[in-house]
């Protein structure tokens, strides 16, 4: 369950934003937003891959060996465990920083559904 809220937070998180944004600037924009996300998706996925590499080699694993060294099973370990932990823990800590609150939200969408209904009744006036 911990695990699926990051999973789940970001893409939540990122909806907000966007209605805070349509307030700000009375423009939609989704896919500029959900262009950046997935490049930094990709490159979160990517950094990460190339981590494991790197932590591979620093601890020794030898590709195709039936035993690996004590070490080398201590840095799995650790990367498998430790460090999944702490990435997990500072994005909490980053989501709780998140400034769009309940109350926050409920008047953006609010603002967000006049600026609308202004819009719409512009048009229908110029019409």
């Amino acid at each position: 369950l911990g695990v699926a809220a990051a999973h789940i937070l970001p893409t939540s998180m990122a909806a907000d934003v966007m209605e805070a944004l349509e307030v700000d600037s009375g423009e939609r924009q989704e896919g500029v937003f959900g262009g950046v996300m997935n490049l930094m998706q990709k490159l979160g996925n990517s950094v990460a891959l190339l981590a494991i590499g790197w932590m591979l080699e620093l601890t020794g694993y030898l590709p195709g060996a039936a035993i690996q060294s004590p070490a080398t099973l201590t840095g799995l370990r650790v990367m498998v465990s430790w460090v999944p932990v702490v990435l997990l823990i500072a994005a909490c800590l980053a989501a709780a920083a998140f400034p769009i609150t309940r109350r926050i939200h409920r008047s953006l969408v609010t603002r967000a559904d006049e600026m609308r209904a202004a819009r719409a009744a512009a048009g229908q006036a110029g019409a």
